[in-house]
């Protein structure tokens, strides 16, 4: 008896679209069945039938954080960001914490970056190492130290030299160097600077963005990993975008596009990963104002604005990752247009966007 209403309360789970886990145990005769719904909640039938409902564990709510996924380990991990929109200046979290497309789990390391936003993450594929720089701390001040985190601790590394972190710069790990490339734009000048064997090195090389006489809206790195190569994607005030290819001489624009891009102008803080299987970069931003934030794809051609067929209510400062083993981005938190902190977290195919955990808000 008992066997088969766990089997109908799994059934009727399973109906419901809840990816579930079972468990099934016999100890002394008696037999019981855990049920983890990964969605919402986890629900226990246990011997005496009745069902306890507890709390799946997301990380609290935040946005300006940032995210980046480990292909050895196989998970997305994400560090920092603000937590109380009230306290702007004072970014509050300094937690570590790790999805693998089931749960997120909290990592403890006793030695850990002071809190911050606005920074940076790239995973080095050939080190097996997460590396941040730079971010927002305390009183709105810059940190320009640089840590790595192997999984197990962070390391703070000392180097003598590095670039200037500010909010208008992007940071990826270029396979084809073995190295992470920095990019900076501000008041006009552009500073290109590589990172490995633990020290900073700047690049003395051209970049063609200072002739277009626009200041730099946003800008993205992502590495191509079909085309082997470093794609800059810089968003201009006008509405242009310009895509450019890291050559050996410097910055080089492969594509001008001035029709049929995201509104830039009313999009602040959106958030932009590259797909290696699809071999696109997608982007997801939010008008103010608009239920739904928007979904973009760029082949290195064109962008396009795709339909999917359920999108993520509109946010800014929200972070995304790709997930390489599963094939999904996976994007995190971020904050509503009235204020409010997210933290839920959803998942994007290609085809359509999935809420994996609901949100909840703190204002």
């Amino acid at each position: 008896m008992r066997t088969m209403l766990a089997t109908l309360i799994y059934m009727t789970l399973l109906l419901s679209g809840c990816r579930i886990h079972s468990e099934m145990e016999d100890e002394q005769g008696v037999e019981s069945v855990n049920l983890l719904v990964t969605r919402e909640s986890t629900l226990i039938v246990e011997p005496t039938r009745s069902i306890v409902a507890l709390n799946v564990t997301t990380p609290p709510a935040r946005y300006q954080h940032s995210m980046t996924y480990d292909t050895e380990r196989h998970v997305v991990v994400m560090f920092g960001g603000i937590t109380e929109m009230h306290n702007l200046k004072e970014p509050q979290d300094s937690t570590t914490w790790e999805y693998d497309g089931i749960s997120w789990k909290q990592h403890n390391t006793a030695v850990f970056p002071p809190a911050r936003a606005y920074h940076h993450m790239a995973y080095d594929s050939a080190r097996g190492i997460i590396v941040l720089f730079g971010g927002s701390g305390f009183n709105g001040w810059f940190d320009n130290t640089i840590w790595e985190y192997d999984g197990e601790v962070w390391r703070e590394i000392e180097t003598n030299a590095h670039p200037i972190i500010h909010e208008l710069s992007s940071m990826a790990y270029d396979v084809s160097m073995q190295a992470i490339v920095f990019y900076s734009y501000r008041y006009g000048e552009n500073d290109t600077w590589m990172y490995s064997d633990n020290s900073w090195k700047p690049l003395s090389i051209e970049n063609p963005l200072i002739e277009t006489g626009e200041r730099i809206f946003q800008s993205f790195l992502v590495y191509d990993d079909n085309r082997e190569k470093l794609i800059q994607l810089s968003l201009l005030p006008s509405g242009r975008s310009l895509t450019l290819k890291l050559q050996e001489i410097g910055w080089l624009i492969v594509a001008d596009s001035k029709v049929d891009t995201p509104n830039w102008k009313f999009q602040q803080f959106p958030a932009l990963t590259y797909d290696s299987q699809r071999s696109v970069v997608v982007y997801f931003g939010s008008n103010m104002g608009d239920l739904l934030g928007e979904t973009w794809e760029y082949d290195g051609t064109r962008w396009q604005k795709m339909t999917p067929l359920q999108s993520p209510p509109s946010r800014y400062g929200h972070s995304m990752a790709y997930d390489e083993t599963r094939g999904v981005i996976v994007m995190f938190g971020g904050s509503s247009f009235d204020n409010a902190l997210l933290h839920d977290t959803w998942e994007y195919d290609g085809i359509t966007w999935v809420q994996k955990f609901p949100s909840q808000a703190s204002d």
